[in-house]
């Protein structure tokens, strides 16, 4: 601290202003770049990651009006939807489950198109971050 008089001969303390602290070695332009270009590639990833949720929900919210269609006629099964889990069973992809029934499918349908809408807003939030 050092430290200054006043007319009035009074001491008043002031804080100095520290310089901000260098890690050992600066880093080059190459070293900046690159970091930058990482990011700029994270970010390609992530947008590229928000199209797919989007255009798969923009086919979700088709599937969930003609379902719903269904749905309302009180149709059990339709040969039309069905929801299937696959398991690899020596290089063959067998049917573990599967459902067709559209009030199921229905309930599938708009719990996932909320799951993908919150994994959006999170992308754009992200994508958002350090813009200023």
């Amino acid at each position: 601290m050092e430290t200054k008089k006043n007319e009035k001969a009074m001491t008043v303390a002031v804080a100095k202003k520290e310089e901000p602290k260098r890690s050992g070695k600066t880093q080059s332009i190459t070293e900046i770049l690159e970091i930058q270009l990482k990011e700029i590639q994270r970010k390609k990833r992530l947008a590229d990651n928000r199209d797919v949720f989007i255009s798969k929900n923009k086919s979700l919210e088709e599937y969930q009006k003609l379902i719903q269609e269904m749905a309302i006629d009180d149709v059990f099964q339709t040969e039309d939807f069905s929801l299937s889990f696959y398991a690899k069973n020596d290089h063959r992809h067998n049917a573990s489950f599967s459902i067709s029934n559209p009030e199921m499918l229905l309930k599938f349908v708009v719990f996932l198109r909320v799951e993908i809408e919150k994994a959006v807003e999170k992308i754009e939030k992200e994508l958002l971050q350090d813009i200023a």
